[in-house]
């Protein structure tokens, strides 16, 4: 119900897909000018697309923008998950990529989306136009306080969805 909110929030056409790729069913949301340049929107670790809503709204008027449920975390992709010490997620974007036909794109990246784009750099770099990492993952150390407080930000922001919890989702 949550992930229906936020969508039906945007206030703008918003096509909701599927593809099919190896990795199981990947869902995404498309908003913004069929022929406007491609906009790859990734969110970060236990979230999902509905959650990036915000860069959908900033971004469609002007771009196309793709926003894309990981696999394995909770929005309607599949639920595979794939080992993070493989090449599973940057194989996995590339293939949503290709089944879109898009070639190359912008890609922007929240905390866990953001190391999947430092992945799909290292694999397939080509598919990369521009990259921008929020907050991304792979960048600095992995600690388990910084991972509690950045769950319970989310956790709030999701509960509470307003521009505070946003910022407190966001902030350092």
């Amino acid at each position: 119900a949550w992930y229906d909110r936020q969508v039906d929030q945007l206030s703008m056409p918003c096509e909701s897909r599927w593809v099919d790729t190896s990795a199981g069913r990947t869902h995404l949301l498309i908003a913004g000018p069929p022929d406007a340049r491609p906009m790859v929107v990734l969110h970060g670790m236990n979230m999902n697309a509905a959650a990036m809503t915000p860069a959908i709204r900033q971004f469609a008027s002007s771009r196309r923008v793709y926003a894309i449920d990981v696999i394995g975390m909770p929005g309607k992709s599949a639920g595979t998950r794939p080992r993070r010490t493989g090449s599973g997620y940057p194989r996995w974007l590339a293939e949503v990529m290709q089944a879109l036909e898009i070639l190359e794109a912008d890609l922007v990246g929240q905390s866990f989306g953001g190391w999947i784009i430092l992945k799909l750099a290292e694999r397939a770099p080509e598919r990369i136009r521009t990259a921008v990492l929020l907050d991304s993952g792979g960048l600095v150390p992995f600690t388990w306080t910084g991972q509690m407080q950045a769950g319970l930000a989310a956790v709030r922001h999701m509960a509470w969805s307003n521009d505070l919890t946003l910022a407190g989702a966001v902030s350092p």
